[in-house]
C-alpha cells in the first residue's frame, strides 16, 4: 500500500532492505493464530463501536435524523470516529517512534548499526518508514473513510441539476466561476487525502529527533509526553473554536484571524474532513473572505510540511551522530 501511495521508494524505504526487513520483522507479532483472531476481533468490535458512537452523536442521541440528506448524514457518522482514529493513532506514534535509538541501546545493537558511514541514517530512516507499515492498515481505514466522504461530497454537488456548487459559490468573496471553484474544490479533497500522511510524518520525524537529541531516558519520555499534550490540546482547542464559530457564539476575530482559524483547523484539527462537506464548505466559503482558497493553501501548506519532515530526519541523523 505504501508503494501505492508514493511510488517508486527509496532504497532505505524498500522492503527488502536488510534494515527495513530487521525492524518489520521485529513488528511482526509473535502470538498464536487463536490470540490474533481475537486480536482482529477486538479491532472489528473497535470501528463498529466508533460508528455506533458517531451516529448516536449525528443524531443527539437518537432524537433527530443524522443529516438533512443522505450524503449529509454519511458524512456526520463517519466524522467521528475519524477524528478519534487519527487522534489515537497520532499518540500512539508520537509514543513509539520516541523510543527509537533507546531501544536499540537497551538491546546493545546500535553501535553495530552505526558501524557504517551512514548506519546512523539508514537506522532512522528505516525505523520511520517501518511505523508506517506497522499501522499502514489505520491508514487504509482512514484513507477508506475519506474516499466514501469523497464520493458523498461528489454526489451531493452534482445534485440541483449540477448547479449546486454555483449555489454555494454565489456569495462568496472573491467571486469565482465555476472552472475555478470545481479546481479549489478538487484541491480541497486532494489535501484532505494527503494531510493524515504528512501529519503522521512529520509526527514520527519529531518524535526521532526527541529520541536522537536527548540520551536520558526520563528527559525523552518527557517530552515526548509534552508532545502528546500539546497534539491533545491543538486538537480540541480548535475543534472547540471551530465549533463555536461556526455557531456564532465565538467573540468577533479580527480581520484575516477567520481565514486563519479555518487553515489552523484544516491542517492540525480534523485534516480537512470539515472541508470534505459541500454545506459545510459553502458555509465557511460565505462567511470567510478567501477560504474558498483554503484547499489550495492547504496543498501549500503539505509541501511545506513534507520539506519539514525531511530537514527534521536529516538533523535528528546528525544529533545521532553528534551524541555517541
Amino acid at each position: 500500500m505504501i508503494k501505492r501511495i508514493f511510488g517508486e521508494l527509496p532504497v532505505w524505504a524498500q522492503s527488502n532492505h536488510p534494515l527495513l526487513r530487521y525492524e518489520l520483522f521485529r513488528q511482526k507479532s509473535h502470538r498464536s493464530r487463536p490470540r490474533r483472531l481475537l486480536l482482529a476481533a477486538l479491532h472489528v468490535l473497535l470501528v463498529l463501536a466508533l460508528l455506533l458512537a458517531g451516529y448516536l452523536i449525528a443524531t443527539d442521541f437518537l432524537r433527530r435524523p443524522a443529516g438533512i440528506n443522505l450524503t449529509g448524514a454519511i458524512w456526520q457518522v463517519l466524522y467521528f470516529p475519524a477524528l478519534v482514529v487519527q487522534v489515537a493513532l497520532s499518540v500512539f506514534l508520537i509514543a513509539t517512534a520516541a523510543d527509537a535509538i533507546s531501544d536499540e541501546r537497551r538491546r546493545q545493537t546500535w553501535d553495530n548499526l552505526r558501524a557504517t558511514a551512514t548506519g546512523a541514517e539508514m537506522t532512522l530512516r528505516t525505523r520511520w518508514v517501518a511505523l508506517f507499515y506497522r499501522v499502514q492498515r489505520l491508514i487504509a481505514l482512514l484513507l477508506a473513510v475519506r474516499l466514501v466522504l469523497a464520493g458523498a461530497a461528489l454526489v451531493e454537488l452534482t445534485s440541483h441539476r449540477g448547479g449546486y456548487l454555483d449555489l454555494l459559490t454565489a456569495t462568496i468573496t472573491p467571486e469565482v466561476g465555476l472552472p475555478a471553484a470545481v479546481a479549489l474544490m478538487a484541491a480541497t479533497l486532494t489535501a484532505a487525502f494527503l494531510l493524515p500522511l504528512t501529519g503522521i510524518g512529520i509526527e514520527i520525524a519529531l518524535s526521532l529527533l526527541i529520541a536522537a537529541a536527548i540520551r536520558s531516558r526520563t528527559a525523552a519520555v518527557v517530552l515526548q509526553i509534552l508532545l502528546i499534550v500539546f497534539k491533545l490540546a491543538l486538537v480540541v482547542g480548535l475543534h472547540s473554536a471551530m465549533q463555536q464559530f461556526l455557531a456564532g457564539t465565538l467573540p468577533p476575530l479580527p480581520e484575516g484571524l477567520p481565514w486563519l482559524l479555518v487553515l489552523a483547523f484544516s491542517a492540525f484539527s480534523d485534516q480537512g474532513l470539515l472541508l470534505m462537506q459541500p454545506g459545510y464548505a459553502g458555509e465557511l466559503w460565505a462567511i470567510v473572505p478567501y477560504s474558498v482558497f483554503a484547499g489550495a493553501a492547504l496543498l501549500l501548506f503539505i509541501l511545506v510540511q513534507a520539506l519539514l519532515t525531511d530537514g527534521i530526519m536529516a538533523y535528528a541523523v546528525r544529533r545521532a551522530e553528534r551524541n555517541e
